[in-house]
């Protein structure tokens, strides 16, 4: 297959062309989106994401196959990978068929660096939904990946009711009795500074606790372009001073997904406080938001699972990678 070349926001790859993802693609990304018949709640699957997320391990572009939506990734290194399943309106063999096509062309182009095509991330729903077409378990093959997606009620959360959320309702109290003079509100282009400063602040006090933190280059790119983007950034101000900050949006199908969760660890009780207040400014925005994902946590196991338990998810979602057989 012959190299690639860049002109602009065009990219060809072999005989295949594709569009760098820009902020103006937003809309034509969300309307196939919303058009997409198989279950879309995989928290990767979103147009902020995908944006703030371009550039740090390689170019984020799109194409359209068979009149749909794909999104692949070009890494540094030149390899080529689907981010996700292609989005539009297709039954199960429409959209495995697609994803054939999209999987061998990544095939080939990866030749030269021995490896396979790959589509990154599905969940067990969307599994389900491919399994409706015959020919797929000849033609796929399905990696289940760690941990798994929380998803969380809205409705529970703005309740809070019951012994489940004693310790949510415990640390709540306790922070607005100790910071009784605390601001929440949205944020606006004003606090960029302040909030690279929260990243950096929580970098050296919380993040000792990964093995590495792959959010650096994302959120600085996130927090740069959230109002173009409509992404939702809540801050909570203590003393004049921006103590904490957590994000997220609405998608087309209506329910709602968290991103960045950063905070000052010396303000106990800030984290599960900043979760409340952001469930809160969902339900304003859109009170027919059912669910929140929270995304993956990471292993499976220990302290990121075990503080995403606190808040009580209604379901979870298993993720897989999908290879050709």
């Amino acid at each position: 297959m012959s190299e690639k070349s860049i002109s602009g926001r065009e990219v060809t790859i072999g005989d295949w062309k594709f569009n760098k993802l820009k902020l103006e693609d937003k809309d034509l990304f969300n309307k196939f989106l919303e058009a997409t018949e198989y279950p879309t709640n995989l928290w990767y699957c979103n147009f902020d994401y995908l944006y703030a997320s371009s550039r740090a391990r390689g170019n984020i572009i799109w194409t359209i196959v068979d009149g749909l939506f794909v999104v692949f990734r070009l890494t540094i290194k030149n390899y080529l990978c689907l981010e996700f399943l292609p989005l539009g309106k297709g039954k199960p063999c429409e959209i495995s068929d697609a994803t054939y096509k999209c999987l061998k062309f990544c095939e080939n182009w990866n030749a030269k660096l021995d490896k396979k095509g790959i589509v990154m991330n599905l969940n067990n729903l969307q599994l389900d939904f491919l399994s409706g077409c015959p020919s797929f378990k000849e033609r796929f093959t399905a990696e289940r990946k760690k941990g798994v997606e929380r998803h969380i009620s809205v409705r529970k959360l703005l309740e809070l009711k019951g012994n489940h959320f004693q310790n949510i309702r415990t640390q709540l109290n306790k922070f607005k009795k100790v910071y009784s003079d605390v601001i929440v509100r949205r944020a606006d282009k004003e606090d960029q500074s302040a909030l690279v400063e929260l990243k950096e602040l929580w970098n050296e006090k919380s993040g000792n606790k990964y093995i590495s933190i792959w959010d650096n280059y994302f959120y600085h790119n996130l927090i740069k372009n959230f109002e173009e983007l409509g992404h939702i950034v809540i801050v909570v101000e203590i003393k004049g001073k921006i103590a904490g900050m957590a994000t997220g949006g609405i998608l087309p199908d209506g329910q709602a997904w968290a991103c960045e969760l950063k905070y000052d660890v010396g303000y106990k009780g800030i984290c599960e406080f900043l979760y409340i207040e952001f469930v809160k400014e969902i339900n304003q925005i859109s009170p027919e938001t059912e669910l929140i994902n929270l995304g993956s946590d990471g292993s499976g196991k220990g302290g990121l699972r075990l503080f995403k338990d606190k808040f009580r998810p209604v379901f979870d979602t298993n993720l897989y990678r999908l290879y050709l057989t």
